[in-house]
């Protein structure tokens, strides 16, 4: 997670889109665990 972070960072890629990305993860993940 924390490597993801810096490399936003090198990008420039707003935080709220980052978080986006890892609340849709955690999502999915959860999904298929449910499954």
């Amino acid at each position: 997670l924390g490597h993801g972070l810096r490399a936003s960072k090198n990008l420039h890629i707003p935080a709220g889109y980052t978080s986006g990305l890892i609340k849709i993860c955690i999502f999915l993940r959860a999904t298929l665990q449910g499954l």
